[in-house]
């Protein structure tokens, strides 16, 4: 098996598993939210994950002064769409989802949000001219349709927020109406887009250590921008007790998932990359009735068979 073949191969298994890590993440970081704000948590998230991108950058490079040189290759083109990338997420993209569950709770919105994929497959179609099939179109049709009726007929309840909580809805009792919690969601679906786009460009031809050490820094001072000019409050990282306590998520989700996801999107065609990325809210179906956390139902079982359909025919 030749090298692009490998590449052909690992960067789509690569966007699965980035897809696997923020199953695992999302749900922590929406405990983390019911008592931090938003803009914490990721300023958090990027100043944890920074120097372990650097550590891998000086050893997949070969040394620090090639990882020097690699940072120092890195051209103008590819650092803006790094830049755009990590806007469109840890700056605003996740801070609308989070501000919109308020509203609508996890499940309308990332109903709503989960369409992303359709348009970092238009985006690709109109800028790079990757025109999908439309056995394609079909298929992308079908695995979006089965992960929405998998969000919306989420057994759980919604967690209660405690008295103690520190929380955007009851810093801004706008976020009540849900019709903002509906805009919200769709800015959420244009940026995690633009987000798929913007990696799947950057990305491209980059070391994802290098990759994810410009996103991580440029995070940290969009972040606090971000929050300054919205809120007009500064970030403040994480209580020491608490990074410990998460510090395996960080490594997992902040780390590992940022390495999966920047090389996945940029070694796949757009509009498989950014689905199979995006697969999180089903993967959680399979591994939470084999622990017993939900009964067995037929309609979440049809919609994760209706997400694999789907798949398959993406993958022609």
């Amino acid at each position: 098996m030749n090298l692009s073949l490998n590449h052909a191969v690992l960067g789509p298994v690569a966007a699965f598993l980035s897809a696997v890590t923020w199953a695992i993440g999302s749900t922590n970081y929406s405990k983390m939210t019911r008592h931090y704000r938003a803009f914490d948590v990721n300023f958090t998230r990027a100043i944890f994950a920074l120097p372990f991108f650097i550590l891998a950058g000086v050893m997949t490079t070969g040394g620090f002064g090639d990882a020097l040189a690699a940072f120092r290759g890195v051209d103008r083109a590819h650092f803006t769409w790094l830049t755009v990338s990590i806007l469109s997420s840890y700056a605003l993209g996740d801070i609308f989802f989070f501000m919109s569950t308020a509203s609508l709770g996890v499940p309308g919105a990332l109903a709503i949000a989960s369409g992303f994929p359709i348009l970092t497959a238009l985006a690709g179609a109109v800028f790079d001219h990757e025109m999908p099939t439309l056995t394609q179109w079909c298929g992308l049709v079908l695995a979006i349709s089965g992960m929405i009726l998998v969000i919306l007929n989420d057994p759980k309840a919604p967690p209660k927020l405690t008295d103690e909580s520190v929380t955007e809805k009851a810093r801004h009792p706008w976020l009540k109406k849900r019709g903002v919690g509906v805009v919200l969601a769709g800015f959420t679906a244009v940026a995690w887009g633009m987000n798929s786009y913007a990696v799947a460009k950057g990305g491209e031809g980059v070391n994802p250590a290098i990759a994810n050490s410009i996103r991580m820094f440029m995070a940290l001072f969009l972040i606090a921008t971000v929050s300054g000019l919205a809120t007009r409050t500064s970030v403040r990282p994480m209580k020491s007790v608490d990074i410990r306590r998460y510090g395996w998520l960080f490594i997992i989700e902040g780390f590992m998932g940022s390495y999966l996801f920047v090389y996945g999107l940029s070694h796949s065609s757009i509009m498989l990359g950014s689905t199979l990325a995006s697969l999180s809210p089903v993967l959680a179906v399979p591994i939470a009735v084999s622990m017993k956390l939900e009964r067995f139902s037929w309609v979440r079982t049809t919609a994760v068979a209706t997400v694999v359909v789907g798949l398959s025919l993406l993958f022609r």
